[in-house]
């Protein structure tokens, strides 16, 4: 039995070695040299449990030698659990100096009906209906949706409108309709302070993944606001391609694509939003883990508002399979995050709206 066990001991624990040292390394890996690096970096947490159980295993059989890099790879995936979970306090907006910042992917308000005699109809488009009462009712005073949809003719989708509240926000919309029908998608900034400034960074051809940006006036300090919605994968595009071992290829050839996307888009937004010398917040829809090469060089140029101000898990795409943090606001360092939330009423929509709040620190 002792002859079976020992070399069985020996494949568990190199296996798992090389496969926790894999996902960690990918976590740090630009895409461009690794580009399914990305992939890997949402399985980290799970990485990380295998090391700690090593750990753990490995003490109780008083193998310390064979302990050490486990232990290496466990200190070196710290920041981990503070990236999955928080325990701050809530806080509310509470004076004229504090600034309330929401960010959603309205997901078009689920606007399935555009062709059909069921568009104008309320009792067909109830998602839409809560959405844009919901957003009527909030008062952030930046309101950054990606995904964006409207439609000045309809009673129903007239969603500048409805949100701008006649007047009481100005706007900044980047759209690029393919067709002159003015149904509109695109993304768009809605802002209480007065807009001085403004700009499109880029709109990839399917008019939803892009990047735009605001700057507002609030009192004699101007603060830059970046929208951003970087590359979706379209994996659903896939299958409607040939079968077969094709369809992996084609499967591969996306995720390439999108990882190196992402990489470039990442290398505008910060390059830009680093080009001003007054303070910046950038929000949206990343579609990248926390555990990322892409968000950590976020990481590392801004402070990230869930970490330093959420509460509970940052959990922001509405799903029971999968456990996403995908949407986020990262601010520069001369604002303090005093508040952070995840918008859980919205219950109805693939993405949950999350909302900070930020104080500017007089430098």
């Amino acid at each position: 039995m002792h002859k079976i066990y020992r070399p069985l001991f020996w494949i568990a624990y190199a296996s798992i070695l090389l496969f926790v040292l894999l996902i960690t390394v990918s976590s740090r890996v630009p895409s461009r040299i690794f580009w399914f690096a990305p992939e890997f970096g949402w399985i980290l947490p799970f990485a990380l449990l295998l090391a700690i159980g090593g750990c753990i295993l490995l003490i109780v059989r008083k193998k310390y030698v064979l302990l050490v890099p486990y232990a290496v790879l466990t200190l070196v995936n710290y920041s981990v659990p503070k990236q999955l979970i928080a325990f701050h306090s809530v806080q509310e907006q509470t004076d004229e100096e504090s600034i309330k910042i929401l960010s959603f992917n309205s997901s078009f308000f689920h606007s399935r009906t555009d062709f059909s005699k069921e568009y104008e109809d309320p009792r067909h488009n109830m998602k839409a209906v809560k959405l844009l009462h919901w957003l009527k009712k909030q008062s952030a005073d930046i309101i950054c949706l990606q995904e964006f949809y409207h439609d000045e003719k309809s009673a129903l989708y007239n969603s500048i409108g409805k949100i701008g509240r006649e007047g009481l926000y100005e706007h900044s919309f980047v759209t690029n309709p393919r067709i002159q029908n003015g149904r509109l998608r695109g993304m768009i900034i809605f802002s209480k302070f007065p807009i001085v400034n403004e700009g499109e960074l880029f709109l990839e051809e399917n008019r939803y993944n892009g990047a735009m940006y605001v700057d507002v006036l609030k009192g004699a300090d101007t603060l830059r606001v970046v929208n951003v919605h970087l590359q979706s994968s379209e994996l659903y595009t896939v299958r409607r391609r040939q079968q077969g071992m094709n369809f992996f290829k084609n499967i591969a050839y996306k995720v390439k694509q999108t990882a190196l996307k992402r990489q470039e888009q990442v290398e505008k937004i910060l390059d830009f939003a680093q080009s001003v010398p007054y303070e910046s917040v950038i929000v949206g829809d990343f579609n990248e883990s926390p555990y990322s090469y892409l968000y950590r060089i976020l990481d590392k140029e801004y402070e990230n508002a869930f970490v330093n101000a959420g509460k509970g898990f940052g959990l922001t795409y509405n799903s029971n399979l999968l456990w996403l943090r995908i949407d986020n606001q990262f601010y520069s360092e001369g604002l303090e995050a005093i508040g952070f939330r995840k918008c859980k009423e919205i219950d109805f929509s693939d993405h949950f709206p999350i909302e900070g709040v930020y104080k500017l620190n007089p430098k």
